[in-house]
């Protein structure tokens, strides 16, 4: 009878060792499995998603899982990638309309698709901006002209003369110029609109590159090494405006010597 017992007693234990898990095994699984899911998944079982990547971490910190803790863990691996509920119409429309916008719009309508997938009903707001994105997609792409095209290019090289406090203040302006960004960069899709807003938000700067106040050649004057109760320093414009670290500026012949000095340091009198 001991005899017996002993000998189920080492095969249940042995079944025991065949079926432990390291840490790192179950951080691969939650690894692969998380990258398993797409955008909108990830959204929809997003609880899923936190749980595992809390217990990821846990285990890359070196803490230990709990017994429950493992237990859910190889469920939700046993149980692999969950499927979306079926698509409605209305989720395929804004599918549809994803790839024809950038990544703002982009991330608004992936969050209005997963509403959806729970079977929550789209505010009145939040419909009418789906329709609006939705017909937007449809609409023939924008093409600036070449003036456009280099106002554009003007926006996107005196973006760095803001600082990041105004950008702060001004998250509507850091949106547009992300927008026009990819544009350059990636071909994104834009609108007239967004050419339209951002060169209003950077009109300042804007202006002091599209109608600058000085030429090559013009004569000017600069505060530059001024006390404040002298006169201002005569000198010659030679090249103009350009950007240089995050300041709009000139090269002039000062006093025999080419300087660069700011757009804001240049007058028209003395």
């Amino acid at each position: 009878m001991r005899e017996s017992l002993s000998k189920k007693t080492i095969i249940k234990t042995g079944d025991n060792m065949a079926k432990r898990k390291s840490a790192q095994k179950r951080f691969d699984e939650m690894k692969s499995l998380i990258e398993s899911y797409s955008t909108v998944e990830r959204e929809f079982f997003s609880w899923d998603i936190k749980f595992m990547n809390a217990m990821m971490e846990r285990i890359w910190l070196g803490q230990a899982l709990s017994k429950k803790m493992r237990a859910k863990i190889d469920e939700l691996v046993d149980i692999g990638k969950k499927e979306l509920p079926l698509k409605t119409p209305r989720i395929v429309e804004l599918e549809n309309a994803v790839p024809f916008h950038n990544e703002r719009e982009q991330q608004i309508l992936r969050s209005f698709i997963t509403t959806l997938y729970k079977r929550w009903k789209l505010s009145e707001k939040q419909s009418k901006l789906a329709d609006d994105l939705v017909e937007q997609a449809g609409r023939p792409p924008w093409i600036p002209s070449a003036e456009e095209e280099a106002d554009i290019d003007i926006i996107c090289t005196i973006a760095v003369t803001y600082d990041a406090m105004w950008y702060g203040n001004n998250p509507s302006a850091k949106r547009v110029l992300d927008k026009l960004q990819d544009y350059k960069i990636q071909g994104a899709r834009i609108t007239y609109q967004d050419y339209e807003f951002a060169k209003k938000k950077f009109a300042g700067g804007f202006r002091k590159m599209k109608t600058p106040r000085f030429q090559s050649g013009d004569k000017a004057f600069t505060s530059v090494d001024c006390a404040w109760n002298e006169p201002k320093r005569f000198c010659l414009v030679l090249e103009g405006p350009y950007v240089k670290g995050r300041h709009i500026v000139y090269d002039v012949m000062l006093d025999g010597t080419i300087t660069t000095i700011t757009n804001d340091q240049l007058y028209k009198r003395r």
